[in-house]
């Protein structure tokens, strides 16, 4: 469910982020301070609408590729872990 989120909302920013931090900041903010004027407000400057969405699609992309290393994990180790844990190093203690 998770990474079906996180997909989804990585698809929505690459096709339109502005709609999606749009509505990301009504959703988030019962007022509208996050409205900040570029004129007078240091932030807008130091961190402007592409640093959000580099950032939203590196949240995306860590998701998912955190994802994706513990879903092939479990398959690893249980390959892996005959030769491991076997005395005789082979697998299912086949002696040869």
């Amino acid at each position: 469910m998770t990474l079906a989120l996180v997909g989804v909302v990585g698809l929505l920013a690459l096709v339109g982020f502005n709609r999606l931090f749009l509505l990301f900041h009504l959703i988030s903010f019962s007022n509208d301070f996050w409205m900040l004027d570029p004129r007078r407000d240091y932030l807008i400057a130091m961190f402007p609408q592409g640093f959000f969405f580099e950032a939203t699609m590196l949240i995306a992309f860590c998701t998912i590729a955190a994802a994706a290393v513990l879903a092939v994990a479990p398959r690893i180790v249980r390959i892996v872990a005959p030769w491991i844990y076997n005395p005789i190093n082979t697998p299912h203690g086949d002696s040869g």
